[in-house]
Order: C-alpha cells, then sequence, then structure tokens
C-alpha cells in the first residue's frame, strides 16, 4: 500500500507538472504579458498627456474671439498710425502758414508804419 501511494504521488506530481507546463505560461509569455502591460500603461499615459496638452491649448491659445480681437486690435493700430501721419502732415502744414502769416503780419506791420509816416509827413505838409 505504501509503494501504491509513492506511485500515486508520482502519477500526481507529474500530472500537476504536465497541468504547470500546460496553464503557466513560459518565460517568453510573461514576458509579452508584461510587453502588453507595459504598453496599455503606456498608451494610458499618451491618453492623459494628450488630455493634458488639450487642457494647456485650451488656457493657452487664444480663442476664436481673442484671435478677433487681437487682429481688430491690429487693425486699429493701422488705422491710428494712418491718422497720425496725416496729422504730423497737416501740422506741418499748419506750421508753414503759421510762419507765412507771420511774415504777413510783419510785412503789414511794416505798411502801417509807412502809412503812419505818410500820413505824418503829409499832415506835417498841410499843417494839421
Amino acid at each position: 500500500m505504501f509503494q501504491k501511494t509513492k506511485a500515486q504521488i508520482r502519477h500526481l506530481e507529474e500530472d500537476a507538472s504536465i497541468l504547470r507546463e500546460y496553464y503557466e505560461p513560459s518565460q517568453k509569455e510573461k514576458e509579452e504579458n508584461d510587453d502588453k502591460k507595459r504598453i496599455k500603461i503606456l498608451e494610458a499615459q499618451i491618453r492623459h498627456l494628450e488630455e493634458d496638452a488639450s487642457i494647456i491649448r485650451e488656457y493657452y491659445e487664444p480663442s476664436h474671439f481673442l484671435k478677433s480681437f487681437i487682429e481688430e486690435n491690429e487693425d486699429l493700430k493701422a488705422k491710428i498710425l494712418e491718422k497720425k501721419t496725416e496729422m504730423d502732415r497737416v501740422m506741418m502744414e499748419n506750421q508753414k502758414l503759421v510762419k507765412a502769416n507771420d511774415k504777413a503780419l510783419e510785412k503789414i506791420d511794416l505798411l502801417n508804419e509807412n502809412f503812419e509816416k505818410l500820413k505824418k509827413n503829409t499832415n506835417s505838409r498841410y499843417g494839421f
């Protein structure tokens, strides 16, 4: 009976060994499973990074409204520059006119002085 039990144990161990070989993954299968797990982990990390990038993009990239506002602002800056250039040109013309006006006023003053001198000379001749 003892012999029979040893034989049964041996058969059970052989069966267990066969079952282990059949059901336990080999080293290659373990490595493949580990690789698959790593791939899943990396894919999850990529998804998280893409979500983070999307959030960051939404936060830092200007929205459509902001882009149109910036474009409108640039247009206004260009118009202001045009108006300023036009205003500078008008101011230069105004300065030229002021100088011409000053010269004309000086000439009028000289004419008035000459007229007054003539008037005095004419009055003194007739004794008025």
